[in-house]
């Protein structure tokens, strides 16, 4: 089972805007021209904004058939052109008719929301069925709750990082030591039994000599 299926949410196929998709209507700021706004006209909007994004990405124009789009939106070739009319009215859809086959560009609602306003249907609270604002600060908290889980996961697996490191070292005199821990000590630290010479060496040649008591500690030449 996938992550999505044990949160039980969808696949993420196509990206939405929830106003097209709650609002029962919008008004152009420039010219107060009103329209309403059906489910198809936001499916339509929702699948040719992701088509064209694809094609985009890909660095190739959007072409497809109008009777494809249709079939795909589940509504007639007639619907279609009616509510891609409307688009292009709202500024969210530029045909191309240069050519023989069609080219779109397809605007998302967030790069033409400062022209928009939109209206909610009411609840029986009075409220609006959809507030964008409030939405959006949901969104960001979420957000935001979920980088600081993600940094809160990175600092434990340091803290264990570091713990195991340190345990290397927790032992008593007669503990064995790895004979190369470079990565905690930069340097190669070797078991030597007690009474023995110990000479620590570095890369500017010899440096120290020393010699271990039988009856005290031995600790590295750290």
């Amino acid at each position: 089972m996938n992550s999505r299926a044990s949160q039980n949410k969808p696949e993420l196929w196509i990206e939405e805007d929830r106003r097209l998709s709650f609002a029962e209507s919008v008004t152009i700021k420039a010219t107060g021209e009103c329209f309403k706004v059906e489910d198809k006209l936001a499916k339509i909007h929702t699948y040719m904004v992701d088509q064209y994004n694809s094609y985009r990405k890909k660095g190739q124009s959007f072409y497809e058939d109008q009777r494809d789009i249709a079939t795909k939106c589940k509504c007639s070739p007639k619907t279609l052109g009616k509510w891609m009319k409307v688009l292009e009215t709202l500024g969210l859809l530029v045909i191309d008719e240069s050519q023989k086959s069609h080219s779109y560009t397809v605007r998302s609602v967030v790069s033409q929301e400062h022209n928009f306003i939109f209206s909610y249907p009411k609840l029986l609270n009075g409220k609006p069925s959809y507030d964008h604002e409030e939405a959006l600060k949901r969104l960001h908290t979420a957000q935001t709750r979920n980088c600081g889980a993600q940094e809160d996961g990175k600092s434990d697996k340091n803290a264990d990082e570091q713990r195991k490191s340190v345990s290397i070292f927790s032992g008593g005199g007669n503990a064995d030591l790895p004979a190369n821990d470079d990565a905690v000590t930069g340097r190669t630290v070797v078991s030597l039994p007690r009474g023995s010479t110990t000479q620590n060496y570095s890369e500017h040649g010899f440096q120290e000599v020393g010699m271990c008591e039988k009856n005290s500690n031995w600790e590295p030449p750290f």
